[in-house]
């Protein structure tokens, strides 16, 4: 056992540390980063290789006849020289792929390769594990079997217990051959179609053996999360807040990267949790679960201005908001925006949805006191947008500008009426407001504060002032250094003060934070000391008593999963280390404090190479 135990420190510090593991990838893949952890959390488990389950175009040497070798080597004697080994991977997919993609670089790949044979594949989940016993290992194959995967088994009792978990939904045809193609384009895309399906397939197996993994090895460990709840025979929703047990050692590398792993840490805090429940009566109903910290460690992190303690050491702890597949669709969106009214989380717009993605229109409102999730059905229709902003007065919710479309920028203004479930647009007067996305607001009373975002002429630095009770539009000329032009960065207000910090101006990452004092309309630069956060942009900053707090942002690094706390009255930045979900990618999402808990939804990117990727939501 103490073998075992000293493996599993070695392995899981490899897995922790900066450098690429010895996969070709170099990390683990997103969408089996939270089933990694939970099974490397169990303490007669860790994990030694995996794959989530991949569509791949692979060229490997072509055999060749003596006349080609003679050819080639400018001799007739037939002398064959040494076979090139091994192959190339010319597209990976860990996501569904178009057949527009596999055409394209099966093209490339005829045009340039002129002795290689191409392979269009489809390899399902596979995990190997080293397990502490023979019984530990027996128990977790049957647990396998049982989810799909009828291929698992143990491979090796000698030196080490090791398991394999695999299945065998394979698919493998070799689609072209020495610069020509040897299927037709409608048999590339039948080929994507059917890999496409494996892979659905492939993923719901995966699903269903992380479910009874936790069900079957982990259920002592959260049973203080297991409220009974009851459902009703129609439910097709269900959600859960479920705590993941993750370090503060954790780290999330870049979109092209590794995900996140769990670490053996002496930071590690330990949290007594207690269930409560989220009904959703509108999606019929469901549930979600959050783990609440023990009263000690709420009183712990309460010492600094309500959230935070200013000794070292301090690590707050995310629980993920677990979906049924079909309300997680709901929330796979980013560029969209969250808000606090009347103890409601109110989210709205943004890009995803469940099929094809798009821009959106749904508003969803997440009651927290009265256990509600709801989608929000308006009087009138809101029109699409993404990269708007969201300013509550008065429990309205005004939004402002955003895009519609590629070249379809906006400059309008709905106020969504969550009582009444209406919206209207009302007619504002005075200065043209420019039409712009990826700005940023801040209300202080009645007023909306606006600063610079994109326009369809560049990066802007303009100031707005939206009279919220006179409805007109103000563009300000303010006293002292105005703040450079920007776009993606952060507003928040305290009192009659706002801060500006971060952005992208186009060619630079900003980092800098700017006050503007709003009674006498003057900016100033601020100089700040402490553990400084790194510039970003795309980032979400909050008010967390009186202090800000800066989360996430691009570009993405082990720094984004920290919370970067700065006290306005002393200047001073203090990093406090945040343990989140495994599968997080925080960029363009929303964070939102609503009775006491800091719910930080969606986020994500897209990238030609690797596809869209959202980010899990999360509960602090």
């Amino acid at each position: 056992m103490a073998d075992f135990d000293e493996r599993k420190l070695r392995a899981l510090a490899w897995l922790g540390s900066e450098e690429p593991d010895r996969s070709r990838k170099g990390g683990i893949d997103a969408p089996i980063a939270v089933l990694i952890d939970r099974v490397n959390a169990h303490p007669d488990f860790f994990t030694t290789s995996s794959c989530s389950g991949r569509i791949t175009l692979f060229s490997e040497p072509c055999a060749q006849s003596d006349e080609e070798l003679a050819a080639e080597n400018g001799s007739g004697d037939g002398t064959r020289k040494k076979k090139k080994k091994g192959g190339d991977w010319l597209f990976v997919s860990h996501e569904l792929v178009t057949p527009q993609e596999i055409v394209s670089a099966t093209h490339t790949f005829v045009s340039n390769a002129q002795h290689e044979l191409l392979v269009f594949r489809f390899e399902p989940f596979i995990l190997a594990l080293d397990c502490a016993s023979v019984a530990a290992a027996q128990d977790l194959v049957a647990c396998a079997i049982a989810s799909g995967f009828r291929e698992s088994g143990i491979t090796s009792i000698r030196k080490r217990i090791i398991v394999a978990i695999r299945c065998s939904i394979r698919l493998e045809v070799p689609v072209a051959e020495k610069g020509k193609l040897l299927v037709s384009e409608e048999y590339l895309s039948y080929l994507t179609s059917t890999a496409n399906s494996k892979l659905e397939q492939n993923k719901q197996r995966t699903n269903r053996f992380l479910d009874s993994f936790i069900t079957q090895f982990q259920s002592g460990a959260l049973s203080s999360l297991d409220t009974p709840i009851q459902v009703t025979n129609d439910d097709h929703f269900k959600a859960e807040i479920v705590e993941d047990d993750h370090s503060d050692s954790q780290e999330f590398h870049d979109l092209c990267g590794s995900e996140s792993s769990l670490l053996l840490s002496s930071a590690r805090q330990s949290v007594s949790d207690s269930g409560q429940t989220f009904k959703d009566p509108d999606l019929h109903d469901g549930v979600c679960r959050i783990g609440k910290s023990s009263n000690e460690d709420s009183m712990q992190a309460k010492r600094m201005s309500g959230w935070f303690d200013e000794s070292t050491g301090l690590c707050l702890k995310a629980s993920e908001l677990r979906l049924s597949e079909s309300a997680a669709e709901l929330f796979r969106r980013w560029g969209h925006s969250a808000c606090n009214v009347g103890s409601r989380l109110v989210i709205f717009g943004g890009y995803g949805g469940s099929g094809r993605h798009a821009r959106l229109n749904d508003l969803l409102v997440l009651t927290v006191p009265d256990q509600e999730l709801k989608r929000l059905e308006l009087k009138t229709e809101l029109s699409p947008r993404m990269a708007h902003t969201a300013s509550v007065i008065n429990d309205d919710i005004w939004i402002i500008g955003g895009r519609r479309g590629p070249h379809d920028l906006l400059a309008d203004v709905l106020v969504i009426k969550c009582e009444e479930a209406d919206v209207f647009s009302p007619t504002i007067t005075g200065d043209t407001f420019i039409p712009r996305h990826r700005h940023a607001a801040a209300a202080v009373r009645d007023k909306i504060y606006i600063f610079g975002g994109l326009g369809e002429e560049g990066v802007l630095a303009d100031l707005y002032i939206l009279d919220a009770a006179r409805f007109t539009w103000s563009r300000l000329d303010c006293k002292g250094a105005t703040p450079p032009a920007r776009h993606s960065h952060s507003l928040c207000a305290i009192d009659d003060k706002l801060y500006l910090y971060g952005g992208f101006d186009g060619k630079e990452i900003l980092g800098d934070l700017h006050v503007l004092d709003t009674r006498g309309l003057e900016w100033s630069k601020v100089l700040t000391t402490g553990e400084l956060p790194v510039p970003r942009f795309s980032h979400s900053c909050i008010v967390l008593g009186d202090c800000l707090a800066v989360l996430g942002g691009c570009p993405t690094m082990k720094q984004a999963n920290s919370l970067f706390v700065l006290d306005p009255r002393a200047m001073v930045w203090k990093r406090v280390g945040l343990s989140v979900p495994g599968d997080c990618l925080l960029v363009r999402h929303t964070a939102t404090v609503v009775e006491g808990l800091l719910f930080v939804v969606g986020g994500g990117a897209s990238c030609y190479a690797f596809g869209t990727m959202f980010s899990v939501s999360f509960v602090v």
